[in-house]
């Protein structure tokens, strides 16, 4: 089977130059998909495709037109014995998009969870406000192990202040109440305060 152009009229908009991009196979992907481009890379701008992530990684600075005429030749290819649709995601910058509608990046830095919530809180993205990861789904879970390859802080904490804060409420009145009551402190209203989990050695998932 021959590789498949993906989207040929996709378009891009951006008021200046735009520095990398990524076409990502969202959800469903299998040993032995590939993306690959048919297209002229533009001056400075190098690629590379990750087959165990299935991430297609563009590096460089070019404008709108030319991610724009870059992405339209992008393809699809696969000779996983698997079938089944694949969603393709393509965005700009260092994040990779899931089908969720969230995007992702991984941060490599040294420094505590705490720093790392406030560096998170001070990115934005396509005018949304950054934050911590918070894993909601089994998905949504298989697509930051798989993508980003890495360990990292998330949005959950004990710490009773954060919880407090988070929920909006006096929840717990000392650490020692909340120890081991792990909630999302960080994330989108219909996230953030809420438990996912119990205990810290042998953690129980919360009902919901």
């Amino acid at each position: 089977e021959t590789a498949k152009l993906i989207d040929n009229n996709i378009k891009v908009y951006s008021t200046g130059n735009v520095t990398n991009a990524k076409v990502t196979i969202a959800s469903n992907f299998k040993t032995g998909d590939a993306l690959s481009y048919s297209g002229t890379l533009p001056a400075g701008v190098t690629s590379s495709y990750n087959a165990g992530t299935g991430v297609l990684s563009f590096t460089g600075t070019a404008t709108a037109s030319q991610w724009q005429a870059l992405f339209r030749t992008v393809k699809f290819y696969s000779n996983s014995s698997v079938l089944g649709d694949r969603t393709i995601s393509f965005s700009l910058g260092n994040l990779v998009a899931g089908s969720n509608g969230h995007f992702y990046e991984y941060v490599s830095t040294a420094g505590s969870w705490t720093t790392a919530k406030t560096n998170a809180a001070a990115l934005t993205y396509l005018g949304l406000s950054g934050y911590l990861a918070t894993v909601t789904t089994q998905d949504e879970n298989d697509f930051i192990k798989q993508k980003l390859s890495a360990d990292a802080w998330i949005g959950a904490s004990d710490d009773y202040t954060y919880i407090n804060a988070a929920t909006g409420a006096t929840t717990y009145a000392s650490q020692a109440a909340a120890e081991g009551k792990w909630y999302w402190v960080t994330g989108p209203a219909n996230e953030i305060g809420t438990q996912f989990s119990n205990a810290n050695v042998t953690p129980a998932s919360v009902s919901g």
